[in-house]
């Protein structure tokens, strides 16, 4: 394993534990999907993490967490930064 690999953080993992309201007629599976997306759409919105690290992480390519976005009524262009900044956001 090369030095570079070895100084790369690790992702940590949690287990949550949600209430599926009865009303929602969500499956376990769905509402898991649900909770993901949520989560990693915040953290974008947050200016947490890029579009691309997002999508790596719920398992799409860039494009359809871009779509997943707009979905959600999030903004993926954040007119006070530069392309530049962007782009580098972007990259997982």
């Amino acid at each position: 394993m090369s030095r570079a690999a070895q100084q790369q953080p690790q992702d940590e993992r949690i287990l949550v534990e949600i209430a599926i309201p009865a009303e929602s007629s969500l499956g376990r599976e769905e509402a898991s999907r649900v909770a993901r997306e949520s989560f990693y759409i915040e953290l974008y919105r947050l200016g947490v993490i890029g579009s691309g690290r997002a999508a790596t992480l719920l398992g799409v390519d860039r494009s359809a967490f871009l779509d997943l976005l707009s979905a959600h009524g999030v903004s993926w262009w954040d007119d006070s930064m530069d392309v530049a900044q962007e782009e580098r956001n972007a990259l997982p």
